[in-house]
């Protein structure tokens, strides 16, 4: 299960800057991803990693099911459900709590807590019971969705962030300052990228067009994420002290996407190249994009989480699976 989708301050001068934020260098790929296997289905997708190197996740089992995993020295363990039969992991802090989504037995989703050993309920918002946690910090504080509108979890209490007056709203970030970033529609049904910091909510900047979406804040407060240009291209980004920068693309590709950001302000996401438009696993650091490469004979890869030594996780295929999740190591 993916969450995206999803701005309108405009600064329009911040286009002129200079030619290597939108054309960058392309770095050789390493060779280093490792496959992470399933719970004896199909397919997994890692969507989180702390700076122990523990990764979450989701996989299939060999049932039949989703469940969402924590891979950690080499072994994947199956963090159960809340009653369902459907659970993803999307985030993990370097106490190794872990946050996602399960179904609980009649079906409803749920934002989880997995600590210890043990999954809790963070419960809902509202009565429609489709929630999901997004994020955790090394507080313990957790963001998410649940019934339409972003929601903070602290010490056993869920706070709703509310909208810019429309209908819905996701929270997706939380550094350890609680500042929190996601996205909103306003009163006329426009998606707006925001960033919550002590009670108030601010629109972020766009590229000019009226489209972007954060993912992804470090505890410097510097927000990763992308937006669409003028040109109708989506790109990768990054807000740093209220400003946005266009990272570019792979080799002048025409969509790249920022999706996560450690504390050294290098990012992991992914990007389509000049020559493809599928989607090539790829980190940002220094005006520089470096490709992941790919499993052997694969097409498409994905980076969702990177931690501060540089390791990476995420998804790709190959010939012989649709999607199985991957370690970096750099």
């Amino acid at each position: 299960m993916k969450f995206i989708t999803k701005p309108v301050c405009i600064l329009l001068s911040l286009l002129l800057l200079s030619p290597f934020l939108t054309r960058p260098v392309l770095a050789k790929p390493p060779s280093t991803l490792t496959d992470l296997g399933t719970l004896g289905g199909s397919i997994s997708y890692a969507y989180g990693i702390n700076n122990q190197g523990q990764v979450v996740g989701g996989s299939g089992t060999g049932s039949g099911e989703t469940h969402a995993f924590l891979w950690q020295n080499g072994i994947m363990t199956d963090l159960g459900t809340l009653g369902g039969a459907y659970s993803q992991a999307y985030a993990i802090n370097d106490r190794g709590d872990i946050v996602g989504a399960s179904n609980t037995s009649n079906g409803e989703l749920h934002p989880f807590l997995w600590q210890n050993g043990t999954m809790f309920d963070l419960g809902v918002l509202g009565t429609t019971h489709s929630s999901a946690a997004l994020a955790i910090n090394n507080k313990g504080e957790i963001v998410g969705y649940s019934d339409g509108h972003a929601f903070f979890w602290k010490s056993g209490i869920m706070a709703d962030l509310g909208t810019l007056g429309g209908s819905y709203s996701t929270a997706v970030g939380i550094n350890d300052s609680e500042q929190i970033v996601g996205w909103s529609n306003d009163i006329n049904g426009i998606s707006q990228p925001v960033e919550w910091k002590n009670g108030q909510t601010t629109i972020l900047p766009t590229l000019g067009a009226n489209f972007a979406s954060p993912y992804g804040i470090n505890n410097k407060g510097d927000i990763a994420g992308y937006a669409t240009t003028l040109n109708g291209e989506q790109h990768a980004v990054v807000w740093e002290n209220g400003a946005i920068q266009d990272l570019g693309t792979l080799n002048g590709g025409t969509h790249s996407i920022g999706t996560s950001i450690n504390q050294h302000g290098v990012i992991a996401g992914y990007s389509s190249t000049n020559t493809s438009t599928s989607n090539f696993a790829a980190i940002w650091s220094k005006g520089t994009i470096t490709a992941l490469g790919t499993f052997p004979g694969g097409d498409r890869i994905e980076a969702y989480s990177i931690n501060d030594k540089g390791q990476a996780v995420g998804y790709g295929s190959s010939p012989t699976f649709s999607s199985h999740a991957f370690i970096y190591n750099p």
